[in-house]
């Protein structure tokens, strides 16, 4: 070749511009692996030239280096080397973000002593920029001696790696969104197995009086016997709430309607068999990041086991208050008779006593003891001593 190449908007333009556009449509897994992006871009910057040897490196953040991420011609073996900033050919341009053609690779003090340089004799090194910051190169070489790269060549070059570097970013937009859509998907199958499986109905509903729901796990079934179809009709659940019930769940949905507030209350539900079970249902108003309402999101747990324990706890509380009052009732009765009885034997004892003292002169009476109680006490005069 004489170093001259035809218009950038050739057929490999074309091309490039087209992989600008779909790289979306081969970005899966390692979105640059050999054999996809990074190999079409190594052979049209080598059709731009007419080399068969071609590199690109790509900077890792992470460690600080630059690898050579695929080679072809006298590079493929040299896959998965690493340089450091202004190190060999890469390094420079890196380092300075800009074009390097060396005539004579062998020769430059610069190169990577560890690399045999038998094979290049003349080399090309262009960034590839994102943002203002180089993120690889792309390298070129030409193995014929005497054969080096023209002015028009560089700029050629140069032109096809904006151009590329375009479409590195557009695989990793989209590999990154990819990856964040499979993560959200991922989240989403854990939460959704979590809601699914949990012992509860959790359910999200339209924000307008008598909103049909928008979603329902299906414990409505396993609590309830509805499909979440049936459960999902506008105003199906107001007609399984019990009527004695009913009237003050409105009133209390109708205010949270028109205050936002959230809702709670505890009421009596039919199941689809007719059976009657407590419910405890629990919903908030989830808005938008305007402040607008969108859904009520709630959950509804089964606590009919929780009110017949209560139900028991209350029935066994007055029938223990019913049996304290009989036991007051019974030692009230016990205690009168046991004190009238004894009463009547004191009064006979006293009446005997005092009958006693006043035949012989004396007197008795009952005296009150300072601790408590009460004593008898007789006081009868000497009888005389005769002759």
């Amino acid at each position: 070749m004489s170093g001259s190449v035809g218009p950038w908007s050739g057929s490999w333009g074309a091309a490039m511009s087209a992989e600008v556009d779909g790289v979306e449509a081969r970005a899966d897994g390692d979105h640059l692996a050999a054999g996809g992006l990074l190999e079409r871009i190594v052979a049209w910057a080598g059709q731009v030239v007419g080399t068969p040897n071609g590199y690109i490196c790509l900077i890792e953040p992470a460690s600080g280096e630059m690898v050579l991420r695929l080679g072809t011609g006298a590079y493929s073996g040299l896959v998965g080397v690493r340089m450091l900033k202004r190190e060999g050919l890469s390094g420079r341009v890196w380092e300075t973000g800009q074009p390097l053609a060396i005539p004579d690779y062998g020769r430059w003090e610069g190169r990577v002593r560890r690399i045999d340089a038998e094979h290049f004799r003349a080399v090309l090194g262009v960034p590839l920029v994102s943002r203002g910051t180089v993120i690889g190169v792309i390298g070129l070489a030409f193995s014929e001696p005497g054969r080096v790269f023209s002015d028009d060549e560089v700029t050629q070059v140069s032109r096809f790696a904006e151009v590329a570097s375009i479409a590195l970013d557009n695989a990793r937009l989209y590999a990154a969104a990819q990856q964040e859509l499979a993560e959200r998907k991922k989240a989403e199958r854990r939460f959704r197995t979590l809601v699914e499986e949990i012992p509860a109905i959790v359910y999200s509903e339209e924000f307008e009086v008598g909103g049909a729901r928008q979603y329902i796990n299906r414990q409505v079934e396993v609590l309830f016997g509805f499909t979440a179809e049936e459960s999902g009709r506008a105003n199906f659940w107001k007609t399984a709430v019990h009527p004695d019930d009913l009237e003050r769940v409105l009133a209390e949905e109708a205010r949270c309607e028109q205050t936002g507030e959230p809702f709670r209350m505890e009421y009596r539900f039919f199941t689809k068999s007719g059976e009657v079970k407590w419910v405890r249902d629990q919903c908030v108003l989830v808005h938008d990041e305007n402040g607008r309402p969108l859904f009520w999101q709630g959950v509804i747990v089964d606590i009919t086991d929780i009110k017949r324990a209560l139900e028991r706890e209350q029935e066994a509380t007055q029938r223990l208050r019913a049996l304290d009052r009989m036991k007051n009732t019974f030692l009230d009765a016990v205690s009168h008779e046991l004190r009238t009885p004894l009463a009547a034997i004191v009064g006979i004892g006293l009446t005997l006593v005092a009958r006693f003292a006043e035949l012989h002169g004396g007197r008795a009476w009952v005296e009150e003891r300072p601790g408590g109680g009460s004593s008898f006490r007789v006081l009868i005069p000497d009888a005389p001593q005769e002759g």
